[in-house]
């Protein structure tokens, strides 16, 4: 299973959480170091979508194209298509990405199979194994 360029005219944002030894990770596309997070994965991927989604608009604020942010965890998917199960103790980060949402063109969130995902997962880990925060680009 091999990772699926988006439809022409689109961006696409591939988002892994991952945890090593107690720690917590984001990656979209950008890594960051360390993030200690009480949520588990699914904040740390709620984490990571809002970080897709600040730089996306930063970059992209003149001009209007769609996008779509990829991930692993149907759970997330679920919260984000369905208020009503959400989870109260995370209420802010969906504020925060349904605020960064409207700034955006069009907005697709996509789960896609965990190894389609595994370069996102890959990078994700070695990431976290930095002090600095870097891109990488593919």
């Amino acid at each position: 299973m091999d990772w699926e360029p988006p439809p022409c005219g689109w961006l696409k944002f591939n988002v892994a959480g991952v945890s090593l030894d107690e720690r917590a990770g984001i990656v979209s596309a950008l890594f960051s170091g360390n993030c200690a997070v009480g949520g588990g994965l699914k904040m740390v991927v709620l984490m990571a979508i809002i970080v897709a989604i600040e730089l996306f608009s930063s970059l992209f604020h003149k001009v209007q194209l769609p996008l779509i942010i990829e991930f692993d965890l149907n759970t997330v998917s679920n919260w984000l298509k369905n208020r009503c199960i959400r989870p109260w103790s995370l209420i802010k980060l969906f504020v925060e990405i349904e605020d960064g949402c409207r700034h955006i063109a069009e907005i697709q969130f996509a789960v896609t199979n965990h190894k389609k995902n595994g370069m996102a997962e890959t990078l994700a880990k070695v990431g976290m194994s930095r002090k600095n925060f870097f891109k990488a680009a593919w």
